[in-house]
């Protein structure tokens, strides 16, 4: 009965895999994080029916152990999803990696620092992640000034000690 809760989980890792790729392969998508917010959302709604649907977990007067034991599938999905976003925000956010893959295609000549330059605009990367940063509640615009908001400070009081710990540049 296991065996159910863990193909569940994988086929709905899959089910958003396979949505991500057809939604960003064929729709011209402008908010990117709001899209697969909404998707993993959705996917995590199908994944929780459908494993519920399979099991009778609150028929049962082992419910809670029961309970535990089938969380681990689950978990299992979401840790799927927690390394898929964090590999693509990676390839997506990671300026370095975006070079590396300009100077790849750009042949055996390579490409010097102004033809690299020409490749991003500062002011769309900026404004981009302060899109993304108010939409997930990190900071708030408050006339022309962003501020950060609790859960804000929270993540830059760890980053911070993280930095600090890793002797990163950066950590004072």
């Amino acid at each position: 009965m296991i065996y159910k809760a863990f193909i569940v989980s994988l086929l709905s890792f899959f089910c958003f895999c396979i949505f991500h790729i057809i939604i960003f392969h064929k729709l011209n998508i402008k908010h990117k994080f709001r899209t697969i917010f909404s998707l993993v959302a959705l996917i995590t709604v199908f994944d929780l029916l459908l494993y519920f649907s399979l099991t009778d977990i609150f028929f049962s007067q082992y419910a809670l152990s029961k309970f535990v034991f089938f969380s681990n599938p689950i978990l299992l999905y979401l840790l799927c999803l927690y390394f898929y976003h964090h590999f693509m925000i990676i390839i997506d956010r990671s300026v370095s990696i975006r070079m590396a893959v300009d100077i790849f295609f750009s042949g055996n000549r390579g490409l010097t620092i102004e033809e690299i330059k020409q490749e991003y605009d500062l002011y769309e990367k900026l404004r981009d992640e302060l899109r993304d940063m108010t939409f997930i509640g990190r900071i708030k615009k408050e006339g022309e000034f962003y501020q950060n908001t609790d859960k804000g400070l929270q993540h830059a009081r760890v980053f911070k000690f993280l930095k600090r710990f890793l002797h990163l540049k950066g950590a004072d």
